[in-house]
């Protein structure tokens, strides 16, 4: 094992980081009290810089490694994830169903508008069966060889598609019987092979 690696985990009672040392673990910090931390990403040219989704209460952003944190976008933040091909360009996915992005490292952000005009026999399935019954971004994929291609696996709602960086949406979730996405990811250097894990079952698209 690698010493001085950091490992941070999402938990219902905060955020929690260790680091390896001595062929072991170490718990370093604790941070957010008894937060809900439902998303997590880290940035891989720096990697001294992560962000993390705080449920009900924003995203916030360490750039030394998790010692400090701000927060850089309101909202109840859902989801996180960092461009694979550029660090400066982050995507946050919200409750209820939103998705903003950032091209200056978290400094400034803006609302993909565009997810919300998909049509209303879509936009019908994002609910969620707790109240304020709401439906949320759960997982924000970027491809890792084409950054304009995006999914978003909502809960509940299906999962939907982007080739052009989110100007434009089409629904893809037919197969799939119960619409609570949790997340999807592709089959290493290809563009044609996925899987989505949702809360009743495996399925994979050759599509």
């Amino acid at each position: 094992m690698s010493e001085g690696v950091r490992l941070y985990a999402g938990t219902q009672h905060g955020l929690m980081i260790w680091r390896s040392a001595n062929g072991g673990w170490q718990e370093v910090a604790h941070h957010f009290g008894n937060a809900i931390i439902d998303s997590i990403h880290g940035c891989k040219q720096s990697p001294e810089k992560v962000f993390v989704g705080v449920t009900h209460d924003g995203l916030c952003r360490t750039s030394d490694g998790g010692k400090t944190w701000k927060k850089v976008l309101d909202g109840d933040i859902r989801s996180v994830s960092v461009d694979p091909t550029e660090d400066d360009v982050i995507y946050a996915g919200t409750e209820p169903v939103g998705l903003f992005r950032s091209e200056d490292g978290g400094d400034h952000w803006q609302e993909i508008t565009s997810l919300k005009t998909l049509p209303q026999s879509v936009r019908k399935n994002w609910w969620y069966p707790q109240a304020p019954h709401h439906g949320h971004v759960r997982n924000i994929h970027i491809h890792p060889d084409d950054p304009q291609t995006l999914y978003l696996c909502l809960e509940h709602g299906g999962i939907v598609r982007s080739f052009d960086r989110g100007n434009t949406w089409q629904d893809v979730s037919k197969g799939i019987d119960y619409l609570d996405i949790h997340v999807i990811a592709n089959f290493p250097q290809r563009r044609d092979r996925y899987f989505v894990a949702s809360a009743r079952g495996f399925f994979t698209s050759e599509k």
